[in-house]
């Protein structure tokens, strides 16, 4: 390294310094940005507003409500597939016995490790 003047350390000698800073510098600049926040509005609207503006509860809620709809569904399809299923067995029975009476049909047998008169 060589130690010659650098031209532009002249420059900068020549250069006002900055005028001191106010008393209350700090003050002021804290009240300008309390004046830039929006003020808070109450309210349980409000606060939900709030929270779903941040996008890790927004996904979170997103998340949730796709699980619930999935885990509704499963429950319907499922549902849905035991009453197809107890048609297609009474049909069945049907096609095998015609005689045998509608009420048996829905009627599940009795369980075996009932006791006699509990049935």
């Amino acid at each position: 390294m060589s130690d010659s003047p650098d031209p532009l350390d002249e420059l900068l000698k020549t250069y006002p310094s900055p005028p001191p800073l106010a008393a209350d510098f700090k003050a002021q600049v804290q009240q300008r940005i309390a004046r830039s926040i929006p003020p808070h509005r109450h309210g349980w609207w409000a606060n939900l507003n709030t929270t779903f503006a941040q996008p890790a509860f927004a996904v979170v809620f997103v998340f949730a409500c796709t699980l619930l709809g999935l885990l509704l569904a499963e429950i319907r399809t499922s549902a849905e597939r035991s009453r197809t299923h107890a048609r297609v067995v009474d049909s069945y029975l049907q096609l095998i016995n015609p005689r045998i009476e509608p009420d048996a049909l829905t009627t599940p047998p009795p369980r075996r490790d009932q006791p006699e008169d509990a049935r």
